[in-house]
């Protein structure tokens, strides 16, 4: 059975989306990448790598975020066996202080997300809609976050305190930097541009927590070129692809 994982990022009024096939070496190919337009007019457009068309239509429900998801999935499921969805990696704006690696998204660590909405009012909400829309409509499935926070969770002190009484780093007032995924993807590719600039930084950290199984491994390898045009949608189906449960893989190399 095929094997799909799909990359979702989450704006003011649209959502993008990729969907990868995961290969049997276990490096992903782009399948299709999407866009759920939510404005006035709600529309869904598909396109395949190559451009070509595949989808463009007018949704019945309107900009409702749950109806429009559901018109994705029926989409996806109309494309692939709908069983063969095995994930979804989702960008998020911020992971404030505790989170900075890819995380299963549980309840309560949805929660805990929900919590720091104060720190990003427009952005956070909007990051979380969607996981919580897809947990109502494909219940069971795997969601794994991706945080823009991460890459710069290892910033000095110095760097990230802000002229202000103490007492308001406490209670999170603090520089956290954003843009990480795109960070993250530039820091890796620098050593496939030229010796001279080897691939560093905290991404390196962050990519050391993937488990070993081959697919998990090499999830990003056969889609950078077109993220780094598009978008950083290879670090969440890297992501989704690295917590898969165990059941889920039948690469040799994960333990059970």
């Amino acid at each position: 059975m095929s094997r799909t994982v799909l990359a979702v990022n989450a704006g003011s009024s649209s959502i993008k989306f990729a969907l990868y096939d995961v290969k049997g070496d276990g490096s992903l190919g782009l399948a299709s990448r999407g866009l759920l337009d939510l404005g006035d007019e709600a529309r869904l457009t598909v396109k395949s790598p190559g451009g070509e068309l595949l989808t463009d239509r007018r949704l019945d429900g309107g900009p409702n975020l749950q109806a429009g998801f559901g018109e994705v999935m029926d989409w996806i499921d109309g494309q692939t066996a709908a069983e063969s969805l095995i994930g979804v990696g989702h960008r998020v704006v911020h992971g404030g202080m505790d989170h900075s690696r890819p995380l299963l998204l549980t309840p309560p660590v949805i929660e805990a997300l929900e919590a720091l909405t104060p720190l990003a009012p427009l952005h956070q909400p909007r990051s979380l809609a969607p996981i919580r829309a897809l947990g109502q409509i494909r219940p069971g499935l795997p969601q794994v976050g991706c945080f823009d926070t991460a890459f710069h969770r290892t910033i000095a002190t110095t760097v990230s305190r802000i002229a202000l009484p103490r007492r308001y780093e406490a209670e999170g007032v603090r520089r956290y930097g954003f843009h990480g995924l795109s960070y993250e993807y530039i820091a890796q590719t620098l050593g496939t541009i030229s010796a001279d600039l080897p691939a560093s930084g905290p991404s390196s950290r962050i990519s050391a927590t993937v488990p070993a199984c081959a697919p998990c491994r090499t999830a990003a390898a056969s889609t950078r070129r077109w993220a780094f045009r598009r978008s950083t949608a290879w670090s969440w189906a890297r992501a989704a692809a690295a917590s898969i449960p165990a059941s889920s893989c039948t690469c040799s190399s994960r333990k059970e």
